[in-house]
């Protein structure tokens, strides 16, 4: 038996009257000019609201050009456009997939780790007297400094409860930095993924 698939309709005329609760994506391609519209699901905007107030703007720009690019992408492989389209290309995955191959800002794994080791959120860890004084404090700090530097990879396997830890223990300071953008817009990314699960500390 094969699976629905579930479609949204693709406006090409005027563009669709707003709904509460759905997003209206734009896009126009010239060479004959076409404009398009879908309103979709909002729920990568929803998943990084709990971003920094500083940077909520930047990553809601980037999933607004994202999305938009997933429209034209899709839109141009039709000579006549289809008068609906599958809903799963707008997924909040396929949009910050999207959103971070597009990102000139990613970090590779050695920028973050230079990054990291410049950070103040990492001096203000290691000066802590705890540091030196406590195996329990080190442990940890290195479990943070683990998961910091995992980020840099595509899929990095963090647990889903530990993302909002790690974003809470950045600095202010570092907040304005392209470390702190970067480590926002991951954890952001990375809340909205289906297959970050909880690893069972009890299994050994």
């Amino acid at each position: 038996m094969s699976e629905t698939i579930v479609t949204i309709p693709l406006y090409t005329t005027v563009a669709p009257i707003k709904v509460d609760g759905l997003k209206t994506v734009f896009a126009r391609i010239n060479n004959p000019t076409r404009k398009f519209w879908v309103q979709i699901e909002p729920t990568a905007w929803t998943e990084i609201q709990d971003a920094p107030e500083a940077y909520r703007p930047v990553i809601e720009a980037a999933l607004d050009n994202a999305a938009k690019m997933i429209l034209t992408d899709y839109v141009k492989a039709y000579t006549i456009a289809p008068s609906e389209l599958p809903a799963h290309i707008f997924s909040a995955d396929s949009i910050l997939d999207k959103a971070g191959d597009n990102d000139s800002s990613w970090l590779s794994k050695e920028e973050l780790e230079n990054a990291w080791k410049e950070s103040d959120t990492r001096k203000r860890i290691i000066e802590n007297n705890k540091y030196k004084e406590s195996t329990e404090y080190r442990k940890v700090a290195n479990i943070y400094a683990e998961y910091i530097l995992k980020l840099s990879g595509k899929r990095a396997d963090i647990p889903r409860d530990k993302l909002d830890w790690i974003l809470a223990k950045i600095e202010d300071t570092d907040l304005e930095s392209e470390f702190g953008l970067f480590v926002s817009r991951r954890i952001a990314q990375l809340k909205t993924r289906k297959d970050n699960k909880e690893i069972d500390l009890d299994l050994i």
